[in-house]
């Protein structure tokens, strides 16, 4: 087995290393992006009193997640 070759026998990847390479992943990606983007918009107009420290840890992960 030679360790510096890619392995392409799982998943929807085809044969390249490039972002579209495996579309559904970017799709995923960018849905977890939009979503915590429309957290972060909804958290923003919420008036003072019903906002939680909570958002944040909330919101972080699944933009970290999707970017």
């Amino acid at each position: 087995m030679d360790w510096n070759n890619s392995v392409w026998l799982f998943c929807e990847r085809g044969t390249g290393t490039a972002l579209l390479a495996e579309p559904v992943n970017a799709l995923a990606s960018l849905a977890g992006v939009l979503a915590a983007l429309a957290a972060m918009w909804i958290s923003h107009r919420l008036p003072r009193d019903r906002k939680s420290g909570a958002f944040p840890l909330l919101i972080t992960p699944a933009l970290l997640t999707g970017a």
